[in-house]
């Protein structure tokens, strides 16, 4: 499967895993803890993951790559819906 210009971005600034913290940012939490709050709930839209000899929360990059592709999609449905409207 081809990788998405998003994906490759993110794999190279990442990884094929992005720390809590920075997939928080992506995700525009306005905080670690309000991400982390989400993680708890079960209100993220992946999944997070502890890695061997590293300290801390993880997502997969593609997981990530994902649910950002599928919010775009959403939102330029919606508005050409909106538009037509």
């Amino acid at each position: 499967m081809q990788r998405s210009p998003l994906e490759l971005t993110l794999i190279l600034q990442f990884g094929p895993f992005i720390p809590a913290v920075r997939a928080a940012d992506l995700l525009s939490y306005p905080s670690l803890q309000a991400f982390t709050a989400a993680r708890r709930r079960g209100r993220l839209p992946f999944a997070l993951c502890r890695l061997d000899g590293r300290k801390g929360w993880f997502a997969r990059t593609k997981d990530v790559t994902r649910w950002i592709e599928s919010v775009d999609r959403d939102l330029d449905i919606g508005s050409s819906t909106r538009a037509s409207a």
